[in-house]
């Protein structure tokens, strides 16, 4: 009911949208330029109203399953009043169907015909960049073009009209309203579409209807909104890449015929043109493939924080693994192996834990109290949104795990090199004694110090900039964990189930857990002790062999070295064994007082 009470007023408060656009742009026709591109838009514009079609007639299929299977409007009965408002809104549902279903659908659909008309255009602005040099087409002419005034005229006439064809793209007031319009539309609407797919599982849920019946409205409800976005991408993708068509399209002309005044026309288009035209939610964020990954990684895998990873990786510059030898490389590799065998096995371990969920039925106890109300309800939220809580609750550990791991094996590496701080030189063991006064060797030596010295400050930065993301993470994300862990074993008790599905449910949402747990603690003691490697080979190099210039900086790179890179949430808690071993004592102490 709120994307539907929204979409509706958003029409009556827009209603001239699509008109005030197309007064801002001016079209050109598809009959001036070819046959090929014209059966191109043509091609396009027929798949495009099938959509519509399809969609539509599917939108009105979906409603009128609601609005005529779904014949009783007795629910469940109301013994509270959230069962009485669900029934009311299914009541307005109704009674509102065929109405509020097109308006639902109607905002992608406006998204899409902005993007296509667009990409239309771009189409015959391509055709005339391309023809920009088809004055002539004689080669033994073509060295004497840039003397030529008529030829030089030509080409000053379609530059012009290029030039400001595609400032009507980058500057004109359909992009500026389009953008402002969206902008303010694209946050409330996809709030919206949230709460109405949330609502119709929990009323089909609910019903006492046939199960066919039910998983046909589920399954045309996501058809529509799964259909509408990625189709929506795809339109936004479709119009970026056509737009950076433009920019290929101008450095494959032949602008070395054109005279100085030419050049500069030409270069101040290709200027122009080196961003693409799309459309923009933010500096960040348009309609391409790129918002649709980012949606659905968001989605499903971080819910809180998703550009951990990224900022990760734009602190600390990565070294390749090729550079330390083939017995670290092994080494890496084997690590690597085993940490994505884990992922895999935990992601499906999970998948089959959140469809046991799902598909356990809802046989509860009789309500007595408040509280198995509420356990009612907490397991009604837990099957409708088991797939994506259960994969954000293990996005976190998988991060610090992607994370330390990481910095990890780019540790190997670092304390490979500082093995071999020495070792460019292999002198006798009587000549050891002259390396001090042997310049050459020095000057090596304070330019691999230094070098790991900037690469240590790496690691150290990293670790100041990551922690003060994680540690806005572990607070929430162990709080939903310990809420998430209460609700499937407190709801699970009062199910009618048989006892091996709630045996197994519990085994395997705890098998995750305490694997996300334990291996999130051998990360980061693995970590740490990697850290604590680089203070003992320090102390295993020659040191005595540095003249006093070295020795200051290799002692400086000592110091920096004494405290371990670790984790750290506080000034005492950092993810190691000392953290398991805790956790372990507070679930024991916890699980003695309750028995």
């Amino acid at each position: 009911m709120a994307y539907a009470a929204f979409a509706i007023f958003v029409h009556l408060y827009t209603s001239n949208w699509i008109d005030d656009i197309m007064s801002c742009f001016r079209l050109w026709d598809i009959d001036i330029v070819g046959d090929q591109i014209k059966t191109k838009i043509t091609k396009e514009i027929r798949i495009l109203k099938i959509f519509v079609i399809s969609n539509t007639l599917a939108a009105l299929l979906w409603i009128s399953l609601v609005t005529f299977v779904y014949s009783s409007l007795a629910i469940l009965p109301p013994r509270n009043f959230l069962l009485c408002a669900c029934n009311f809104l299914f009541f307005v549902v109704k009674l509102t169907s065929h109405v509020i279903v097109l308006a639902m659908i109607t905002h992608p659909f406006q998204i899409l015909y902005i993007t296509q008309h667009a990409k239309f255009q771009i189409y015959l602005f391509n055709k005339y960049v391309g023809e920009v040099c088809c004055v002539y087409e004689a080669e033994n002419v073509e060295e004497n073009l840039v003397d030529d005034e008529i030829y030089q005229q030509e080409v000053r006439l379609k530059l012009k009209l290029q030039v400001r064809r595609h400032c009507d793209f980058k500057r004109y007031e359909w992009r500026i309203r389009t953008l402002e319009i969206v902008h303010s539309l694209i946050i409330p609407f996809s709030v919206a579409v949230g709460f109405i797919l949330f609502m119709a599982m929990l009323s089909f849920l609910t019903t006492t209807e046939s199960t066919t019946i039910n998983t046909c409205c589920n399954a045309l409800f996501g058809f529509l909104a799964g259909s509408g976005f990625v189709t929506m991408i795809i339109c936004g993708e479709t119009l970026q890449d056509e737009s950076d068509n433009i920019f290929t399209t101008l450095v494959m002309t032949k602008w070395y015929n054109f005279n100085c005044a030419n050049r500069k026309t030409f270069l101040l288009m290709l200027c122009n043109s080196m961003e693409p035209i799309n459309l923009n939610f933010s500096k960040e964020i348009a309609i391409n493939y790129r918002l649709g990954v980012a949606t659905v990684f968001v989605s499903f895998v971080h819910l809180y924080k998703n550009k951990l990873i990224d900022d990760v990786m734009s602190i600390l510059p990565l070294w390749e693994i090729d550079t330390a030898g083939e017995k670290i490389k092994n080494r890496i590799q084997k690590e690597t192996k085993v940490i994505r065998t884990f992922t895999i096995v935990a992601s499906f371990l999970a998948l089959l834990w959140a469809t046991i969920v799902v598909y356990s039925s809802f046989a509860i106890l009789p309500p007595r109290n408040l509280v198995l109300h509420t356990c009612d309800y907490l397991l009604s939220v837990l099957k409708l949104t088991s797939h994506v809580i259960i994969f954000a609750f293990m996005a976190h550990p998988l991060q610090v795990i992607y994370t330390s791991h990481h910095v990890k094996f780019q540790m190997y590496l670092f304390n490979k090199h500082i093995e071999e701080i020495c070792t460019m030189m292999d002198p006798e063991e009587n000549e050891e004694e002259y390396l001090v006064y042997d310049e050459r060797y020095q000057r090596e030596v304070r330019r691999r110090l230094n070098f790991l010295v900037k690469r240590h400050c790496e690691f150290k930065r990293w670790r100041t900039h990551t922690l003060r993301i994680m540690d806005k993470l572990i607070l929430p994300f162990s709080a939903g964990a310990a809420v998430l862990l209460f609700m499937g074993i407190y709801s699970f008790l009062y199910i009618g189930e048989s006892a091996t599905i709630v045996i197994c449910s519990d085994l395997l949402f705890n098998i995750v857990a305490g694997s996300c747990i334990v291996t999130t603690i051998m990360a980061g003691e693995a970590l740490q002790d990697e850290s604590e490697n680089t203070f003992t080979t320090l102390m295993l190099t020659k040191w005595y062999n540095f003249n006093c210039e070295n020795r200051k900086i290799f002692l400086l790179m000592l110091c920096n070295s004494v405290k371990p890179i670790s984790i750290n949430f506080s000034g005492e808690i950092a993810i190691n064994y000392r953290l398991g071993m805790a956790i372990c004592k507070t679930v024991y102490s916890a699980i003695s007082v309750f028995l």
